[in-house]
């Protein structure tokens, strides 16, 4: 239901003892309503009154609706665990943080499970996420206990972001699932986010599925989840070209010959390549 209906039904005086969970939509039906105030007088105080039991919170808003805002007036929840939040990038200046900051800070030593689901404003005015995204101060948050991670960029251009990979780094030691959409790393990013910074690095012995797209499914690409991953059980890869090639094409020319583009990964040389890597 809209932002303007939600005092029906969340009455201040109404509280659910034992829930759990809890997702919701955030929207406005009317453009000249002021979605902060309704969900500030409305949401709020529902979240407020159920914080003590929340173990899983999950808000999505669509246009309109300032999710920095809403994570904002919400106090510690002591047993939540995970959190999922989606909402619209409408660019760096005019786009929020200040809640994301503030809320993942409250919870840093107890949240297991992260979902981060950006979602651009229209499929005809594609952009990349700069680097500047991933310099925020909420990406400073460390999450120690974190056990999931996901990242989820929609209608936007497939960027390589240098910026991403101290972020990924920080948090892939202690986590057994890491999906990451539309953003695409080549084999030396990649290497970076599965050995670590040096000198030291580490080995993934918790990473049990990992879900991402890279530039060149490869051999040696193969051979670094062995070394680095070696429980890992899940593996989904979205690749641009399949060969033994570890430099990122340009201007859809390869650099050597034997990287080949697959729009569908064949078995054959899937198999060629698993017996090369091992």
């Amino acid at each position: 239901m809209p932002l303007e209906d939600l005092h029906l039904v969340l009455l201040p005086h109404i509280t659910l003892p034992r829930l759990e969970r809890f997702s919701t939509v955030l929207y406005v039906f009317f453009h000249s309503s002021d979605s902060n105030e309704l969900i500030r007088t409305t949401l709020s105080p529902f979240l407020v009154n159920h914080g003590p039991t929340l173990r899983s919170l999950k808000l999505e808003a669509f246009k309109k609706v300032d999710m920095s805002s809403a994570l904002l007036g919400l106090p510690r929840m002591p047993c939540l665990k995970s959190l999922h939040i989606s909402h619209l990038f409408l660019g760096m200046e005019p786009t929020s943080f200040a809640g994301h900051h503030q809320f993942l800070e409250t919870h840093q030593s107890q949240l297991q499970h992260f979902t981060f689901d950006f979602v651009g404003q229209s499929p005809a005015l594609n952009i990349a996420i700069p680097d500047e995204f991933f310099n925020q101060e909420w990406c400073r948050v460390l999450l120690p206990e974190l056990q999931s991670l996901s990242l989820q960029f929609h209608r936007f251009i497939i960027p390589s972001s240098e910026a991403a990979i101290p972020y990924l780094q920080r948090h892939i030691p202690t986590v057994e699932t890491l999906i990451i959409h539309a953003l695409q790393f080549s084999y030396e990013q990649i290497s970076s986010i599965l050995m670590g910074p040096t000198p030291g690095g580490y080995q993934l012995t918790r990473l049990r599925i990992l879900d991402i797209q890279i530039w060149c499914f490869s051999p040696a690409f193969l051979s670094l989840l062995v070394r680095q991953a070696p429980h890992l059980q899940s593996l989904k890869l979205t690749a641009s070209v399949i060969g033994p090639d570890k430099q990122p094409a340009r201007f859809g020319r390869n650099r050597v010959p034997e990287v080949r583009r697959f729009p569908i990964l064949n078995v054959a040389s899937l198999e060629k390549m698993i017996k090369s890597a091992s």
